[in-house]
């Protein structure tokens, strides 16, 4: 019997589709936005959840651990395949008995992804070393919150401790806290900016205070004074040190990152077992108000819809998603571990994704 109409239109359109597979089987460039941002997403949980650990590592006497992501290769395999027989040689076509068509497909991802365990001269400068003076300033001025920096990463502000005073002593905290709060409203109004000179060891970084109309705003006027400042200059350098030397010089007296992350632990509420069983010591009152502690919960099952949540000895901690000001403090110390990471040689991740 003759090949009917229908039958041989079929036929080339499984053809065509044949020749049109190779086209098709390329990942192409929509790969990038299908999985750049979820590797980039993936890379910054994992910070957090490794940030959350060595906190609570440090509450029970365990060392902290660090890593770095190195590199990220995406690897992506795509294959169409069309099987189509027939016997046209047949004295006697049919095309439903002598035509048969098969179709298949496979797609394989095998991502490779490096981890560089931090050790030896960079594990201790990033966690033994005291912040940037100058780092932390550049922050401030770009908005990060003003009363959780210089809680958790300022010592003494120009010779003025921060907080809680000795028995006996002053409290002249007040200052810091009214000099900060000041830095936040002219950064927000334009009248604070940084000027930076030189590189490396002999960076010199100093903080400009403009005028409007050619006069110093009252506040400006005010955070000189808070900050023992010549009220005649408008420029000033910022150095680390314990004391003021100069009227025209900030010095910031700062925190390692492991100091910062021993007085969070304190705060972890850490289940009683773990205290009468000895592993690690009772929790601590907040030394900041409640508005500026880092509020680390625990319990034994896996916590729903965490912030962030990590197991550690049988139990799971947690940052609640609702507390908003806990996850701010949090937030503030990935930046702060961001800037001791940067600040060294260590190179910067690669992403890999294959366009083919």
């Amino acid at each position: 019997m003759p090949l009917r109409r229908g039958p041989r239109r079929a036929v080339w359109i499984l053809c065509g589709g044949l020749l049109a597979l190779p086209g098709c089987s390329g990942v192409g460039p929509r790969a990038i936005g299908w999985d750049g941002l979820d590797y980039a997403q993936a890379t910054a949980q994992s910070a957090q959840r490794e940030m959350l650990l060595n906190i609570v590592k440090l509450r029970f006497g365990d060392t902290p651990t660090l890593s770095t992501v190195g590199q990220i290769v995406a690897g992506y395999s795509v294959e169409g395949r069309v099987d189509l027989g027939t016997n046209l040689v047949r004295p006697e076509y049919w095309f439903r008995d002598d035509v048969s068509v098969g179709i298949g497909g496979t797609f394989s991802d095998r991502p490779t992804i490096t981890y560089n365990p931090v050790r030896g001269a960079d594990y201790a400068r990033m966690l033994l070393t005291p912040l940037p003076p100058y780092e932390l300033v550049a922050m401030l001025t770009t908005g990060a919150p003003a009363d959780a920096t210089l809680r958790l990463a300022i010592k003494s502000l120009n010779g003025i401790p921060v907080g809680p005073a000795r028995e006996g002593a002053r409290p002249e905290g007040w200052r810091n806290r009214e000099a900060l709060e000041l830095m936040e409203e002219l950064r927000a109004a334009g009248m604070l900016g940084l000027e930076f000179r030189g590189h490396g060891d002999h960076r010199q970084v100093s903080l400009l205070v403009d005028e409007a109309d050619g006069r110093l705003d009252p506040r400006a006027t005010r955070l000189l004074r808070l900050l023992r400042l010549d009220p005649s200059a408008r420029k000033f350098r910022i150095v680390f040190g314990f004391r003021q030397d100069r009227s025209d010089e900030i010095s910031i007296y700062t925190r390692s990152l492991i100091e910062i992350l021993n007085t969070v632990a304190d705060e972890i509420q850490v289940p009683e077992a773990a205290v009468r069983e000895g592993r690690t010591y009772p929790t601590r009152s907040p030394r900041r108000p409640a508005d500026n502690s880092l509020r680390i919960e625990s319990r034994s099952a896996r916590p729903e819809g965490a912030f962030v949540a990590v197991e550690y000895d049988g139990a799971w901690y947690y940052v609640r998603n609702d507390d908003f000001m806990s996850k701010r403090v949090f937030g503030l110390l990935m930046l702060l571990a961001a800037v001791m990471q940067t600040s060294g040689e260590s190179p910067l991740p690669v992403i890999t994704i294959p366009s083919g």
